[in-house]
């Protein structure tokens, strides 16, 4: 798989600490991280930041993209999940110079919030114990189906194009 560029924007090692310090929420914090994104699970809320990489299928590298990227991900999975996506927040710069979600100071990042779910509830949880069971994959299924049926078409074109991340995944 091809590699991330490194951090674009070097401020983003301040908003992980911020996000990662249980002061922050009041709260213990657990951190899950992926080659895109950094999930914060504290108290009852998750939030997700996107990590400044560049992969050749994805571009998180500026913070405008970030707020782009994390708008349009709560609109989206809004449709599925209203109740999970509480929307994207600026993480700020205070005027004492630390970092916060009000304020009027200058945005440094975004996050998406999220209202937190138990982790048993994942399905490869369910799966361990034996509890996702057929039904609940056929109306996953049928969810499933019938969002990639009203879902948008994309450009002439574009199934062709794919072929090179399948290649980049496969090498990976």
């Amino acid at each position: 798989m091809s590699e991330a560029t490194p951090l674009a924007d070097p401020g983003q090692e301040d908003v992980v600490a911020f996000l990662g310090d249980p002061a922050t929420h009041g709260a213990p914090v657990e951190t899950i991280s992926t080659h895109g994104a950094h999930v914060f699970l504290a108290g009852d809320r998750a939030w997700k930041l996107k990590r400044a990489v560049r992969y050749p299928y994805l571009d998180f590298s500026t913070i405008s993209l970030r707020e782009r990227l994390s708008k349009a991900e709560v609109a989206v999975n809004r449709r599925t999940a209203p109740s999970l996506y509480l929307g994207a927040r600026a993480i700020r710069r205070q005027p004492a110079g630390g970092l916060g979600f009000g304020g009027d100071g200058e945005a440094v990042d975004w996050v998406i919030e999220m209202r937190r779910f138990p982790q048993e509830a994942l399905f490869d949880r369910l799966a361990e114990r034996g509890a996702l069971d057929g039904g609940l994959m056929d109306d996953l299924a049928d969810v499933v189906a019938g969002f990639h049926a009203d879902a948008e078409r994309a450009p002439a074109g574009w199934p062709d194009r794919m072929g090179w991340i399948v290649e980049d995944n496969i090498a990976g």
